[in-house]
């Protein structure tokens, strides 16, 4: 009874509440700054799913709202390479289910989720898996791309060779890696080559991008941590050799990573110089505020670390950060630069390096540079 009275109510107030359903945001970009997990992504408030098993009207009218936000899973094609053509079929079944309902367009955001390699045996990604993920993207241009996997198979979802050298001390952990483009180009459509092997990096015209590392606790309980990097994609010679193609758009960076040495926030510091039109920044060193659990009180977590070191080397690592973005050598558009961690003042660190390089403190871990006096560039600041 009350799914018929809900069915006669007028389609203006039927938007409005499937709307109001659909508003909040998904767990993908909710948990965004989050110690990765495939967990995370998982989230118990279905209310359109919930809305659309009631009737056949109802599931017609939250049909195209219901598809929005896509999640795969490549865990089940990788437990089993030798079913692989069973399992594609079912993507090329998703990708046809699609076509014939017209949801191209309408899809927000796509999430690839993979497991950890000890998750599946040595055997890990298999090569079609890149070509697949590409195929993927062929009729859905989303705003939003989130991969979830570890830092080996992120370099080759995005054709860069990540060493994996020190990966024992750090521990396996998953990444994140979000890529967005503005929605008047996603809705425009980008027809593309699918002979022509190119990186998700480069695939769309993506401005915005946050990567997610992680924590890097687990290498304080390693001797001479200090000297071990991690894999990451940061350390791809393509930064080496600023490859122009890739992420020629990116305008703003947000970048996670819980407790990392100075040495990599200065391979950062190098990214950044590579993507020449970047004018924003966020970094986050310490957990999230709204963190479900504390990293720093878990046993399993801290191992043998020394808590003064994580956050002396921390600290650090904010300073040479700081350096390396105010100096000469710094990106020339970087403009504003955003520190969420809200454990400690860090705005006292960066004061010491940034003021002197042109660098004012708008609000609380909020910094803009002022490029007035600097080779006649007018001040380029936003208001608070």
């Amino acid at each position: 009874m009350a799914a018929c009275g809900m069915t006669t109510l007028p389609v203006e107030i039927m938007e409005q509440v499937v709307g109001l359903l659909a508003e909040e945001e998904p767990p993908s970009t909710r948990m965004m700054r989050h110690e990765p997990s495939l967990e995370l992504l998982d989230s118990n408030y279905k209310p359109l799913k919930n809305l659309s098993l009631v009737c056949h009207s109802l599931r017609s009218f939250v049909f195209l709202t219901l598809f929005q936000y896509i999640r795969l899973d490549f865990d089940v094609l990788l437990r089993d390479t030798s079913k692989a053509d069973h399992h594609l079929q079912g993507l090329y079944r998703l990708a046809r289910f699609i076509k014939e309902h017209n949801l191209a367009d309408n899809i927000k955001g796509l999430t690839l989720c993979f497991p950890l390699q000890s998750e599946i045996g040595p055997h890990y990604l298999p090569h079609f898996v890149p070509a697949l993920v590409v195929f993927a993207l062929k009729d859905v241009n989303p705003m939003s791309l989130t991969l979830m996997c570890s830092a080996p198979v992120l370099g080759d979802l995005t054709f860069i060779h990540v060493v994996n050298e020190h990966g024992w001390a750090y521990g396996e952990r998953l990444h994140v890696l979000n890529l967005k483009q503005p929605s008047h180009i996603a809705r425009g459509g980008i027809p593309f080559d699918l002979d022509v092997p190119r990186s998700l990096l480069c695939l769309r015209p993506w401005t915005e991008m946050t990567l997610n590392e992680g924590s890097s606790i687990k290498i304080y309980s390693v001797y001479e941590y200090y000297s071990k990097f991690p894999p990451s994609i940061l350390y791809g010679r393509q930064w080496v050799e600023r490859d122009p193609w890739l992420l020629p758009q990116l305008q703003h960076i947000s970048y996670v990573c819980l407790f990392p040495l100075p040495v990599h926030t200065l391979q950062l510091a190098h990214f950044l110089r590579c993507c020449p039109q970047l004018n924003s920044l966020s970094t986050q060193f310490t957990p999230a505020a709204d963190s479900r659990k504390d990293i720093l009180e878990d046993a399993s977590q801290l191992g043998k670390a020394n808590l003064s070191d994580l956050w002396g080397e921390m600290t650090q690592a904010y300073g040479a950060l700081a350096t390396q973005i105010g100096s000469k050598g710094g990106n020339s558009r970087l403009r504003r630069w955003m520190t969420p961690d809200t454990k400690v003042p860090f705005d006292d660190i960066l004061a010491r390096v940034l003021i002197r390089k042109g660098w004012e403190r708008k609000e609380p871990r909020v910094w803009e540079r002022n490029f007035s006096g600097f080779g006649g560039q007018s001040a380029a600041t936003e208001t608070d």
